[in-house]
């Protein structure tokens, strides 16, 4: 996961699930985590990523 360009850090008691979709260049690829800590509320982060 491309964590480091959007900022984005997990603290170790996070329960997560994630996944990429690449696609030829020069599309971008799309990374796409879900922060499943609270059930009932999961929260989902899409960060999309190009080359030039």
């Amino acid at each position: 996961m491309d964590a480091d360009p959007a900022g984005r850090t997990f603290a170790a008691d996070t329960t997560w699930a994630g996944t990429a979709a690449t696609r030829e260049e020069p599309r971008p690829r799309t990374d796409i985590t879900v922060d499943l800590t609270g059930p009932a509320f999961p929260r989902v982060y899409a960060v999309s990523i190009t080359s030039p």
